[in-house]
């Protein structure tokens, strides 16, 4: 890995499953052992899978999946709200990186507000979530040649996400005008700039 790694340091979690309130530290501060290899032990009820499934929340997260809708029972009943935080080492050859999220936000779900226009119920006419769910959800290619209309940063975040898929996005058009980037990040985008309506 180019004498590159990340480790996971520690993770706090609140309200969740069984877990009122809670840390675990991973990292080994003996200085004779340094050793890459996690034990978890524990008595029934202890945590252990609530651990397990924080760490799995953090994957689907991390790889841009749709999370699962088994993990909302995961809330802890008598709040309404989960916190979960981890806190990573990155070492890039012998440089040390430390970092500590302030917040996560795991959103539970959200509706698409498609804007109508004439012919959008036709077949190949989807809107960017649906886009997404495709790609990131069931790893389908939403399509070959994609004309992308968007509105903020939607269009070149989706846009960029389908490129990575291997669409060929041969235009993205900006309806709002206001929003005209500086510049796009060009190796991804082949095109020249957004075209204002």
């Amino acid at each position: 890995m180019n004498g590159q790694a990340v480790r996971m340091e520690s993770i706090s979690i609140e309200n969740f499953k069984n877990i009122q309130k809670g840390m675990l530290d991973f990292e080994n501060r003996r200085k004779k052992y340094r050793a890459s290899i996690v034990g978890l032990y524990g008595q029934n009820g202890s945590g252990k899978t609530a651990l397990i499934d924080a760490i799995q929340l953090l994957k689907y997260s991390l790889c841009g999946k749709a999370i699962p809708r088994k993990y909302a029972d995961c809330i802890n009943v008598e709040k309404e709200f989960s916190i979960l935080k981890y806190q990573f080492k990155i070492k890039k050859g012998e440089e040390i990186f430390h970092y500590k999220g302030d917040a996560i936000i795991i959103a539970t779900g959200a509706a698409e507000n498609m804007v109508t226009f004439e012919g959008w119920t036709l077949p190949g006419v989807i809107g960017a979530g649906a886009a997404q769910t495709m790609m990131n959800l069931h790893g389908v290619k939403p399509g070959n040649r994609i004309l992308m209309l968007g509105s903020g940063n939607v269009g070149l975040v989706v846009s960029f996400q389908l490129k990575q898929c291997g669409c060929d996005v041969v235009a993205l058009v900006e309806i709002v005008t206001a929003y005209m980037p500086q510049r796009l990040p060009e190796p991804e985008f082949p095109f020249t700039f957004p075209i204002p309506l």
